[in-house]
């Protein structure tokens, strides 16, 4: 089996690491599985800041489509939290409304992730 994972904290650093482990021996009647996984943790999105966010994904694309061209198992996992967790002056009727947990931060998250062509 060979996993490729491709982690990040969006804004901060990318890194990318391949771990093949041999989980039954190569013949005529088995193939290799591949996966590629990208990890984005603790995204903590502000809707003022998201060329950051551009940044980060443009880390992730080329590794996910080469891993779509490969063999199509690709995937991205979201850990940790999804939005800033103070006032991002997205509610103009409240000055103090945290971002995260809010409809406007989920929806946006879900296109963002949704952003990078691959199941999430």
């Amino acid at each position: 089996m060979k996993l490729t994972l491709a982690f990040a904290a969006i804004g901060t650093a990318a890194g990318f690491t391949s771990s093949t482990t041999s989980v039954r021996p190569a013949s005529k009647l088995y193939s290799s599985d591949e996966f590629v996984v990208g990890i984005v943790g603790d995204l903590h999105i502000d809707p003022r800041k998201m060329e950051d966010y551009s940044i980060g994904k443009s880390h992730f694309k080329p590794i996910f489509e080469e891993g779509k061209a490969a063999h199509g198992n690709v995937a991205l996992v979201s850990l940790g939290d999804l939005g800033e967790s103070k006032n991002c002056d997205h509610n103009p009727e409240s000055d103090s409304e945290l971002f995260a947990g809010t409809t406007q931060c989920h929806e946006l998250a879900a296109e963002y992730l949704g952003s990078f062509g691959v199941p999430y």
